[in-house]
């Protein structure tokens, strides 16, 4: 008897200690919640100046923003077209930080924008090998990459300095330039 509670606890423990930690889910649709990968595919840190233009609906905004990417992390820290200060944002592979201003459009989601920017800076198969089950197809060609369930559609394209960002369904997307 002893020796089935030794084998159960040690399988218990065996178990607990090879279980992977997930990070967050963002929704990437109606019908569709992508669990964010680690970032065990990045090469080497790099810092990029970047002006975003985003939409939804009829309302636009204008930001410059400071990107971080690097092995264990990826920040935001964007201000407005005048200079004022509006949030700052990072995702650690387990979960997001956020600082926001009140200047911030209540709209304004960052969380949501740091997920769709790791749509567009994934390299496609590891994008494909994250969305493993969630009956996401991923197609890239000739600069453009889209991520499609049911009638919800993402289409990154991918331009010499940057990249436009579009959620079809939502009436949701940004352009961001590179300096």
């Amino acid at each position: 008897m002893k020796k089935i509670i030794f084998i159960c606890i040690t399988l218990l423990l065996a178990g607990c200690q090879s279980t992977r930690q997930l990070g967050p889910t963002v929704p990437l649709g109606s019908q569709l919640s992508w669990q964010l990968p680690p970032f065990d595919w990045v090469q080497a840190p790099s810092t990029r100046t970047q002006q975003v233009v985003a939409w939804h609906g009829d309302k636009r905004w204008q930001l410059l923003g400071e990107m971080q990417l690097a092995k264990d992390k990826l920040s935001l820290t964007a201000v407005s077209g005048f200079g004022s200060f509006l949030f700052q944002a990072s995702f650690d592979g387990q979960g997001f930080t956020l600082t926001k201003s009140p200047l911030l459009p209540a709209e304004a989601t960052p969380e949501q924008l740091l997920a769709d920017l790791l749509l567009a800076l994934l390299p496609v198969e590891r994008l494909r090998q994250s969305l493993v089950g969630s009956g996401a197809t991923v197609t890239e060609q000739q600069g453009l990459r889209v991520v499609h369930f049911h009638k919800d559609m993402v289409r990154i394209q991918y331009l010499p300095k940057g990249f436009r960002f579009e959620q079809l369904a939502l009436g949701y997307g940004f352009e961001v330039t590179y300096d």
